[in-house]
């Protein structure tokens, strides 16, 4: 008869393989089974080939999740057939700043909606040109509408925007590619029956001889025009030494005028001084006479008014703008004469008031 088991050591084996499965699971497994995954669904208008079971979800780059299952949904309302594409989002991959972290599925799935309200929508990236893998890639939108199918009704939908591949897709169709085969089919016959044209040979070997007439005369001219650019450039040489010589010349006559200038305004200006110094003169003469020979007859005082009137025009004569201004020497000259006479006069009739009547005695 066999021994009975131990059930000690049973258990014991039974623990250990326990520990060590657990072990294995968050070893090999990174902690997968353990972490909270929030299940969400797209549902896409484009092709989605390419996209298969463990696709990744990304955010600008940053992986956020993993796609987790296709489908085809009948919409039995308007007969269209609808793919779900199932992914789960990893909610420790997205750290909060600024305030408290809500917990469990019912603060994620609000969360959600704030950044959807915001802008987040999924759509179709290519992750491979090589392969053409794709991927789920996230993004804000805010100009862009949200639009739900509202297929699924226990799972949370994120509203989808046309990938750049659809775009381009749409844009293809659009175009006119049947007539744009037939006009690059008849192009490409046309330069095909120009290139097998005997003209076009002809014309080519003409615009050769051409090119080498061309290189020749210019030749020609370089060696002709050589003289003639190294003669002008001679004369401009010497144009600009003429030209300088003469700046400097007209620089010295025009110190020159200056300095005359200011020493004609010299001279002016003590001839100036002097004129006034005459006329004083003549107005003090002119209150003596007034004062001496007061009583004296109507003839008199016409004179001195006269006198007067020659005084006034005297100093518009001797003013700044005259041009007899450089006389005034002279003319200083003779009027000092006057003065000397008008003088004598004057202290005659003080002395024989009756002279004006009888006349000078012999």
């Amino acid at each position: 008869m066999s021994a009975r088991a131990n059930p000690a050591v049973v258990g014991g084996f039974v623990v250990g393989a326990l520990v060590l499965l657990v072990a294995a699971v968050l070893l090999f497994g990174s902690g997968a089974v353990l972490r909270e995954r929030v299940p969400v669904v797209a549902f896409f208008s484009g092709n989605v080939r390419g996209l298969q079971e463990g696709s990744p979800v990304e955010f600008r780059g940053v992986r956020v999740g993993t796609v987790t299952e296709l489908r085809l949904t009948l919409d039995v309302d308007s007969m269209d057939v609808l793919i779900p594409v199932y992914m789960e989002l990893d909610p420790r991959s997205l750290t909060l700043a600024g305030g408290d972290a809500a917990g469990g599925d019912g603060g994620t799935l609000s969360f959600l909606d704030a950044l959807v309200e915001r802008g987040l929508r999924a759509r179709l990236d290519l992750e491979s040109f090589v392969t053409g893998q794709l991927a789920v890639g996230l993004d804000m939108y805010p100009d862009s509408a949200v639009t739900r199918t509202g297929a699924v009704a226990d799972v949370y939908e994120l509203p989808t925007v046309p990938s750049t591949l659809d775009r381009v897709a749409a844009i293809l169709q659009e175009l006119p590619l049947q007539d744009i085969a037939v006009k690059l089919i008849d192009t490409l016959d046309n330069v095909a029956r120009l290139l097998a044209d005997d003209q076009l040979d002809n014309a080519l070997r003409d615009a050769a001889a051409t090119t080498a007439d061309t290189r020749q005369l210019v030749g020609e001219l370089r060696a002709a025009l050589a003289p003639l650019l190294g003669d002008l450039d001679a004369a401009v040489k010497e144009l600009r030494g003429a030209v300088a010589e003469a700046s400097r010349g007209t620089s010295a006559t025009l110190a020159e005028y200056r300095r005359l200038a200011q020493d004609g305004s010299a001279r002016l200006d003590g001839l100036a001084g002097r004129i006034e110094h005459a006329v004083e003169e003549v107005g003090g003469l002119r209150a003596t006479l007034d004062a001496r020979v007061a009583p004296v007859s109507e003839a008199a005082l016409a004179t001195l008014r006269e006198a007067q009137g020659a005084v006034a025009g005297i100093e518009d004569v001797v003013a700044a703008d005259s041009r007899t201004r450089y006389n005034l020497d002279e003319a200083l000259a003779a009027l000092a004469e006057a003065a000397r006479s008008l003088r004598i006069m004057a202290d005659y009739l003080v002395q024989n008031p009756d002279a004006l009547i009888r006349g000078r005695n012999p």
